[in-house]
């Protein structure tokens, strides 16, 4: 128990079926275990003060991981290196101190699996290990993050269950790729109901971590530029020799990225969002949860209004037009189209709106405002409509229905900023 400022009192709640008799011997029975356990706490607090996390570093080799995945030597090692990459990538760069605060962490942030405290106690590793570093005056950046790298233990969609520290956010982020690329590499995913590696809960605290939840912004943490992408390829290639059986590099990202995006897919739902605005969303950020979370929710304000279902469905007959284009002549790729070979006003008016909003869905998109950059495609319906009434794509001249392709493929692309519309069902 606590008081009202959080301090913890010298209470204890229990509750017990038989009303209140024989209460004075079950509350003395209780406070025999209880001051037994805080003695062997205490005891094993002073025991693991007496030597530092740091030279408990080489012990690591002699404890196991997972079962194929090497040792916890192995993963400090592994978590270093992504470490490096999240450096090198800039998503510390709003606060360069993260940097070398991170890497300090993660150098540190398993060795307190080592202490007698966190054998007696499991459920207090990291908690312990960062208690141990504060105690051993490292930087409170780095207690801190060892601290958090286990959170959120059951994310339900809560900022408050966050790390609230950036280099506790980006080494709870690295500590489940790496366990994630490692499983999949030796073929270790969920099947049916069976996840004894918590592979699931994992992944689901990745979305939580990177999407930015609640206005989760913890400072020095830089949400929009955190791209799983380069991170996930360098946690499967940290075990590239390492594991028994050879792995294609490419198969094992494409099975995490579906792996996260179903998490997503499912997390999101449960937080209230339509599926198929989140299938959208998606579809266009599978690894940047960031953009996802905020592309799934304008998406879902926006696909009741009527202009919105007018653009999607010029989006979609877009799509559709480019398939039949790759299926009946070949066309994968398309130049920019050329506005000195466009001929009707209709395909004229377009292409110069194009031209003058592209930009701006960019840097809406760009700063997170998903809402503005829908404002701005919804700004398409009356041309889009017109372009379809009154412009022939599969024209006689190969030349100029290859223009018009090109244009339209174009319009897919800057619609696309915002999620593939062809995904949104009409209301």
């Amino acid at each position: 128990m606590r008081d009202a400022t959080g301090a913890l009192l010298p209470r204890f709640i229990v509750v017990r079926d038989g009303g209140d008799r024989n209460a004075g011997g079950v509350v003395g029975g209780h406070e025999r275990v209880l001051r037994a356990r805080l003695t062997d706490a205490a005891f094993f607090w002073d025991l693991g003060r007496k030597r530092s996390l740091e030279s408990l570093t080489e012990e690591l080799a002699d404890l196991q991981f997972i079962r194929g995945l090497g040792s916890y030597s192995d993963k400090r090692n592994r978590l270093i290196t992504l470490v490096q990459s999240v450096n090198a990538e800039g998503v510390c760069d709003s606060d360069p101190t993260v940097a070398g605060h991170l890497e300090r962490a993660a150098s540190l942030a398993k060795q307190d699996l080592l202490t007698r405290l966190v054998v007696e106690f499991t459920g207090l590793q990291g908690l312990i290990g960062g208690e141990l570093a504060r105690a051993q005056k490292e930087p409170e950046p780095v207690w801190r993050a060892i601290r958090e790298q286990y959170l959120p233990k059951r994310f339900s969609g809560r900022a408050e269950e966050l790390p609230q520290t950036a280099t506790g956010c980006l080494l709870a982020l690295l500590d489940r790729l790496d366990t994630l690329a490692g499983c999949f590499a030796i073929g270790l995913s969920p099947t049916g109901s069976k996840d004894p590696y918590g592979l699931r809960r994992a992944a689901r605290g990745v979305i939580g971590i990177a999407a930015g939840v609640e206005d989760h912004a913890p400072a020095g943490f830089s949400h929009a530029r955190l791209d799983l992408e380069p991170l996930l390829r360098i946690a499967i290639s940290n075990f590239e020799g390492v594991t028994k059986k050879a792995f294609d590099e490419g198969e094992i990202y494409a099975k995490l990225v579906a792996f996260l995006a179903d998490r997503a897919l499912r997390l999101l739902g449960e937080l209230g969002l339509p599926t198929d605005a989140v299938r959208a969303a998606l579809e266009a950020y599978p690894t940047r949860p960031w953009y996802a979370w905020r592309s799934a929710h304008s998406l879902a304000r926006a696909k009741g209004g009527g202009e919105f279902a007018d653009v999607a469905t010029g989006y979609k007959r877009a799509c559709n037009i480019l398939r039949q284009a790759a299926k009946e002549f070949g066309l994968t790729e398309f130049k920019p189209f050329d506005a000195t070979k466009l001929e009707l006003d209709e395909e004229r008016g377009l292409a110069e709106l194009l031209t003058r909003e592209e930009a701006g869905v960019a840097a809406a998109v760009g700063r997170g405002d998903f809402d503005a950059a829908l404002g701005k495609i919804a700004g398409f319906r009356e041309a889009i409509d017109r372009f379809f009434d009154e412009v022939k794509v599969f024209a006689d001249s190969e030349e100029l229905r290859d223009n018009r392709l090109a244009l339209l493929n174009e319009l897919v692309g800057v619609f696309s900023r915002v999620g593939d519309l062809s995904l949104i069902q009409a209301e």
